[in-house]
């Protein structure tokens, strides 16, 4: 690989680590106008809660009842380029404080993006996006305080993000329980179909 190539593809990375940081920072301000701009035409998004066009997200982004709000603490990442298409896995930890009944908690989860990119217009936008979580906790702000969690509905929801699932859905969202990739065949069926994009097929 000449110096020239090499130069483009850290160019090409930094740009797409600029704009998962965006992410972040746009999401947790509820800021709808400047996180449109970082998804690609036609994008998807793949949430607990949600399977659909990243448009429909942008728009519960802007909700004053949108998503539950917390902070997205962004971590280690690794890019593959080739072309105008890139992968992305991002390491990120999720800080929500929130009430259920009486007590106000705090829920911390530990997740990963994986990101579809694609080149469009000369700018690296999200093309679809995966939160694959690994576990979670949740935690009484005041200390020692009973939080009231319905226990057959806390055990019908995925383990690796229980807590913060039961939150989503006490605030009437539907779960998906079944189909996010959180570990086994399907994250590996994930990881295939992610390549076989990045090799030009279709996602």
């Amino acid at each position: 690989m000449s110096a020239e190539e090499s130069n483009k593809i850290a160019a090409d990375k930094a740009a797409i680590r600029e704009a998962i940081e965006q992410w972040a920072i746009f999401r947790d301000m509820g800021d709808a106008e400047r996180i449109a701009p970082l998804y690609a035409e036609g994008a998807r998004m793949h949430t607990l809660f949600m399977d659909a066009p990243a448009a429909d997200f942008i728009r519960l982004v802007g909700a004053p009842h949108g998503p539950a709000k917390g902070t997205h603490f962004m971590g280690a990442g690794l890019i593959e380029v080739e072309g105008a298409r890139a992968l992305a896995a991002t390491q990120f930890l999720l800080c929500v404080r929130a009430r259920l009944g009486p007590v106000l908690c705090d829920i911390t989860a530990n997740a990963r993006f994986h990101d579809l990119f694609i080149k469009t217009d000369g700018r690296w936008r999200i093309w679809e996006r995966h939160a694959v979580y690994e576990k979670d906790r949740i935690d009484s702000v005041e200390p020692g305080a009973a939080i009231p969690l319905d226990r057959a509905i806390l055990d019908s929801l995925p383990e690796p993000c229980r807590h913060l699932a039961y939150l989503q859905a006490m605030a009437g969202k539907a779960i998906r329980a079944n189909d996010p990739p959180y570990h086994g065949e399907a994250l590996a069926e994930l990881g295939r179909r992610a390549r076989a994009w990045l090799s030009g097929g279709a996602p």
